[in-house]
């Protein structure tokens, strides 16, 4: 004799349910080992670009004291600075950025440097102090004779953007 139809229904029914559970089980199962490997794969990277700076905070103090050590190191006449307050920056294309935002500083430079080198070098050295992007330089002579090793021949006015990138909402 066979079962009646209601308890064979029923248990289809319960059946196709454990099915779809089991499914969403190993969906998930699958996701988390997903993120798992991405994780393993990206955190070290993400560690490396919070010790550089370029993941938190933004770190000013190291670019000023970047700044003051190659002007000292370097024998480079005169450098002012002005940093502007940090923005959200826009991109042209937008980029999934999770629950993070690009930021930028943008600082002026005003220098008086006696090579063309000099600009080089303080660009240079300032890579250790952050991540930044050179948005413009003008060098211009000075006309001034050269009166010692030390007496500016060049002028540079350079616009650099300071970039970081932080959770969104925080300062």
């Amino acid at each position: 004799a066979g079962r009646p139809g209601w308890l064979r229904t029923g248990q289809e029914g319960r059946l196709a349910n454990a099915t779809r559970l089991r499914a969403l089980a190993g969906e998930r199962f699958n996701n988390a080992e997903a993120e798992k490997r991405e994780i393993q794969v990206y955190q070290p990277r993400f560690e490396e670009l919070q010790v550089t700076g370029f993941v938190g905070a933004e770190n000013r103090l190291a670019w000023i004291e970047s700044i003051k050590h190659t002007q000292s190191g370097r024998r480079i006449p005169s450098v002012e600075y002005d940093i502007e307050p940090q923005q959200p920056l826009v991109m042209d294309r937008p980029m999934h950025l999770g629950d993070y935002e690009l930021r930028g500083s943008r600082m002026r430079l005003q220098m008086g440097l006696v090579h063309e080198l000099d600009l080089f070098h303080l660009i240079d050295d300032l890579r250790y102090a952050g991540t930044f992007s050179v948005q413009d330089c003008k060098l211009a002579r000075t006309g001034n004779p050269a009166e010692g090793a030390m007496t500016p021949r060049l002028t540079a006015e350079c616009t650099l953007v300071w970039l970081s990138m932080a959770p969104k909402g925080q300062p």
